[in-house]
């Protein structure tokens, strides 16, 4: 009797663990679903600052780059 109970969860365990790995394989496929659009997005962004010229100038670029954060401390 106490064999059989151990079959039992041992078996339950087994179909949890297939669950649980294709919902693992479902949030890869979403996930590289997502990097494929947002790769998409980014394309088409690029393409339409280039054709309106929109986005910073090249000296906007280097001045954030070399700008500090101020430092917050407490009073």
């Amino acid at each position: 009797m106490e064999e059989e109970k151990l079959v039992c969860r041992v078996e339950m365990l087994e179909t949890m663990m297939d669950r649980l790995h294709r919902k693992q394989e479902d949030i890869l496929d979403l996930q590289n679903m997502a990097s494929v659009k947002q790769d998409s997005m980014d394309s088409v962004v690029r393409a339409l600052a280039e054709k309106f010229s929109i986005g910073k100038s090249h000296e906007e670029e280097e001045w954030e780059e070399h700008e500090e954060t101020p430092i917050l401390r407490d009073k």
